[in-house]
């Protein structure tokens, strides 16, 4: 394992999934499900995903103090992860119940009153006598401008840094509150899915992936079911596949899954293309379970078992 101290930070969901319906929800009707189960969500996917893979993760994230903050601690904690969470605003957990259908998803959530991002690390910092130096590695879901402050704060002072885009990401990126040039000028890595790559520029994903590489950041967007794309030195756009032949039973976290992989590789010093067959191992090993740890590899070595099983791709030109 590699002696990177990682921290990540962003927001946890207590997940309640039910799968193997019956038919999908609607007014006025029942929907059996055959089965459910519940987990952590959100950024603790990524986070425990990441402990199997390195040495040291602390997560710095919002719980409640209701019953599912108490569940989602514990779960986290066994997951060896070293946890700092701070007690949301309003006492009560995020959460999510999810209906499995027909190879998609849909979503209910309710949010706690989180803190943001910046006020997290800030709060770890001051508690713990813990900076941010070369040692460390920051991942997090950008959000907003606090966000986007710490991660300067952290890359000034010579800690590598990724973002994982979101949706919540799409407005302060297309109004400028978080600018998506010097974003990727600051940052090692973004990782994202095509829609968000596609709303962020407004073009589509290969010519997404073409603007976002012109810049400091090394870009990868996840493509689901077809894997991923990145940017070869000399740019050429390469598609990484996804496992072919497994048996998907939930997408929910994939893409968390491969952003724990993609950095889980580079701490171990593989190059891109190991990094991205990696992630992309990871995110399909996570749809063969409920949930998106449980289907996780255990070790890097499980990881590069199924290194034959995936393919590199040439894409149509990026130009």
């Amino acid at each position: 394992m590699d002696g990177k101290h990682f921290i990540v930070a962003g927001s946890t969901f207590y997940d309640s999934i039910f799968y193997g319906l019956d038919g999908f929800p609607e007014l006025g009707t029942e929907v059996f499900a055959a089965d459910h189960d519940s987990t952590v969500g959100g950024m603790a996917i990524t986070a425990l995903g990441l402990q199997a893979l390195v040495s040291r993760v602390t997560y710095c994230t919002s719980l409640g103090r209701d019953v599912f903050g108490t569940i989602a601690a514990d779960q986290l904690k066994q997951g060896g992860v070293d946890l700092y969470a701070l007690d949301t605003t309003n006492h009560k957990t995020s959460q999510t119940v999810a209906a499995v259908y027909g190879g998609d998803r849909a979503f209910l959530t309710i949010l706690g009153g989180e803190y943001s991002t910046r006020d997290l690390v800030r709060s770890l910092q001051r508690d713990r006598q813990f900076f941010l130096d070369n040692g460390h590695h920051l991942h997090i879901g950008i959000a907003d401008s606090t966000s986007w402050q710490l991660i300067q704060e952290a890359a000034s002072q010579g800690s590598s840094t990724s973002v994982s885009l979101s949706h919540q990401s799409l407005e302060p990126l297309r109004t400028g509150e978080v600018p998506l040039m010097e974003l990727l000028d600051t940052v090692d890595f973004v990782l994202c899915n095509e829609a968000e790559a596609e709303a962020a520029t407004g073009m589509a994903a290969a010519q997404a992936l073409a603007i976002l590489n012109e810049r400091r950041a090394v870009s990868v967007i996840t493509c689901g079911q077809r894997g991923a794309l990145f940017l070869t030195d000399i740019g050429t756009p390469i598609r990484v596949t996804a496992l072919d032949g497994i048996a998907a039973i939930d997408t929910t976290g994939a893409g968390d899954s491969f952003a724990a992989g993609f950095l889980g590789a580079w701490a171990q010093g593989r190059t891109l293309a190991e990094c991205a067959a990696a992630a992309s191992v990871c995110g399909s090993l996570s749809t063969t379970a409920v949930g998106g740890t449980a289907g996780f590899p255990r070790s890097m070595g499980e990881i590069d078992s199924y290194r034959d099983q995936i393919e590199f791709l040439e894409e149509a030109s990026a130009t």
